[in-house]
């Protein structure tokens, strides 16, 4: 979203977003990050602005499996 929001043409041209998804994409997030009125708003909070919900995320670890 962050580099997103930086591109020149970003306000001009519209960005792909799924939109049948949505809740899948946003699980493991606190607050999820959703467009309001066709556009998405930056998170203000340190780093990247997410808050990541560590119950949704520890069920869905995949162990690496070497190939």
């Amino acid at each position: 979203l962050h580099f997103v929001c930086a591109l020149p043409h970003a306000n001009a041209r519209p960005v792909e977003y799924n939109v049948k998804a949505p809740s899948e994409q946003n699980v493991v997030l606190q607050t999820p990050i959703l467009p309001q009125n066709g556009a998405f708003a930056v998170p203000d909070l340190p780093g990247l602005g997410l808050t990541f919900d560590e119950a949704e995320l520890a069920k869905r670890i995949q162990p690496w499996r070497s190939m």
